[in-house]
């Protein structure tokens, strides 16, 4: 029987250098492919971070009980196939989050940026 606790996690992980084309190639199928997760409660959170103006990486927030569970999942997503995410120079950092907003993306077509509604709850935990 596993007795450890699930714990949330900030999760960074930086792109490799020149692969912003590749990012934008796949970025459907990335979103696609987090839903699976994202409905399973693994990813919370997720979007880009910024270098200055341009898209550096992507940051995460993820429930799971260790880092292994994490990084098997991001390891088969296909900014790591493409060789969009530099995952060996991913930082996974365990944290005690106590209040978040969750916005959570509904798109009936990932061709058409007008189809997305955004739905926000807020949740606290004592």
């Amino acid at each position: 029987m596993d007795s450890q606790p699930v714990k949330e996690w900030i999760v960074l992980i930086p792109d490799v250098k020149g692969s912003l084309e590749a990012r934008m190639r796949v970025r459907e199928t990335h979103v696609k492919d987090m839903i699976k997760h994202i409905d399973s409660g693994l990813l919370q959170m997720g979007g880009a971070t910024l270098d200055g103006s341009a898209v550096g990486g992507s940051a995460i927030i993820a429930r799971a009980k260790t880092e292994a569970e994490i990084l098997a999942v991001l390891k088969t997503d296909i900014y790591v196939r493409s060789g969009v995410w530099d995952l060996d120079k991913a930082r996974l950092i365990p944290v005690c989050i106590r209040i978040i907003t969750i916005y959570k993306w509904v798109r009936t077509d990932m061709s058409d940026s007008s189809s997305v509604s955004i739905g926000a709850r807020m949740l606290m935990t004592v």
